[in-house]
């Protein structure tokens, strides 16, 4: 990451890199591949600390981030993906259908996502033919 990122910057823990005290003390706050918001950063010669949003008075090492990849698309763009998602699940496991709702957070940037797929098993699969 941006030793230098901005209040507002995105960042993921990767949960690599650095010494293992360093290391075990984020694995206690923070979760692997997560998204966290940069609050602001203390660069020292050797060593940059990172603050995060999520937990403002607690100090992390910057070699535990990678900037995160932000992405805008439209709810349609948002939903098209989805339903090619859940499409390309459906014929990867030879299913025949499933379910996507996706409810949007009120006045964020945010939004839930639930994907149903009825599993059939070959076993149990009732097929029909012609003759």
């Amino acid at each position: 990451m941006d030793i230098y990122a901005k209040e507002g910057t995105k960042v993921i823990y990767t949960g690599e890199n650095g010494y293992d005290h360093d290391r075990e003390h984020a694995d206690k706050y923070l979760t692997k591949d997560a998204v966290y918001t940069v609050d602001n950063t203390d660069v020292e010669g050797w060593h940059t600390s990172v603050y995060l949003k999520e937990f403002p008075e607690i100090a992390f090492n910057s070699v535990h981030f990678e900037e995160a990849l932000v992405t805008k698309f439209t709810k349609e763009q948002i939903e098209k993906r989805l339903m090619d998602m859940l499409y390309e699940m459906l014929s990867d496991y030879n299913q025949e259908d499933g379910i996507i709702s996706v409810e949007y957070i009120e006045g964020s940037h945010e939004c839930t996502v639930k994907m149903n797929v009825n599993i059939v098993e070959e076993d149990d699969y009732v097929g029909f033919g012609s003759y």
